[in-house]
């Protein structure tokens, strides 16, 4: 019912009008913006709505947004980084399932983050991710803080990140999504650990309701695992390109 009730707040309404769909916040929208090539590498956080523009010359620009529920932002973003009205409103509807789109100047790209709160809960949420003419834009549904270790790459210039171009930049940010999902696998193992441990110990003494609860922890793990096997072998998969404009492209949308 929930969802029925978001969804007809756009009932209506033209293609591209901005409506943010998804749980309502008050929280600030926070922008953080690297600038860098090669051993130079600025960041500035707080930054004017209007001061953000793609780079004049050859340097990387990566906007990093924590929230998408101002829709004011969005439109000063679509303004200044001439994105699609429907790209926007796809950014605003965190009801979205994972896909990518070309929009000829801009490779468009949304996936659900997994993270994990210090109280051991799963969090789900949405991340859209912008690639154009060098720059990248990363929108976060909270702000989550799965993109440190590439921030931390950039600030200490380790690797080829800061040689690279943006498309490198997005295949590094989807890389620090997907290493997440790693994390969430560990933990969910550890949880079914504990229960299937737990139910083993009242075995003897309740055998009806905890023996069948045990069975199925038992599955559940080895559910977990078959899934762990099949993630984990992403990594032996060579990545392919996504889609490549020719030489006299706008730029050449690579993914590996």
């Amino acid at each position: 019912m929930k969802l029925v009730q978001k969804r007809s707040r756009k009932t209506g309404l033209p293609p591209g009008t901005l409506v943010h769909i998804g749980e309502q916040k008050t929280d600030k929208v926070t922008i953080t913006v690297f600038n860098y090539a090669g051993t130079r590498c600025d960041e500035r956080q707080a930054v004017s709505l209007d001061a953000l523009a793609p780079p004049t010359d050859e340097s990387i620009t990566w906007v990093d947004v924590g929230g998408i529920h101002k829709m004011e932002v969005l439109e000063s973003f679509g303004k200044q980084f001439q994105l699609h009205p429907l790209l926007l409103e796809d950014i605003a509807n965190t009801d979205q399932r994972p896909k990518l789109d070309d929009y000829e100047t801009c490779l468009f790209l949304v996936m659900k983050m997994l993270s994990v709160t210090d109280r051991q809960d799963i969090v789900v949420e949405q991340v859209s991710l912008v690639l154009g003419q060098n720059f990248v834009l990363s929108f976060q549904e909270n702000g989550t803080d799965v993109f440190k270790p590439v921030r931390d790459r950039l600030r200490g210039g380790k690797g080829r990140l800061r040689q690279s171009g943006a498309d490198y930049l997005l295949y590094t940010l989807v890389d620090a999504i997907v290493d997440q999902y790693f994390v969430v696998l560990e933990v969910l193992g550890e949880k079914i650990e504990a229960l299937q441990d737990l139910v083993v110990e009242e075995v003897a003494e309740h055998a009806g309701h905890a023996a069948e609860a045990a069975v199925e922890a038992d599955t559940a793990r080895r559910d977990l695992t078959l899934v762990s096997d099949h993630a984990a072998d992403r990594h032996a998969v060579p990545l392919v390109p996504i889609g490549r404009h020719d030489a006299n492209g706008v730029f050449n949308k690579t993914v590996g």
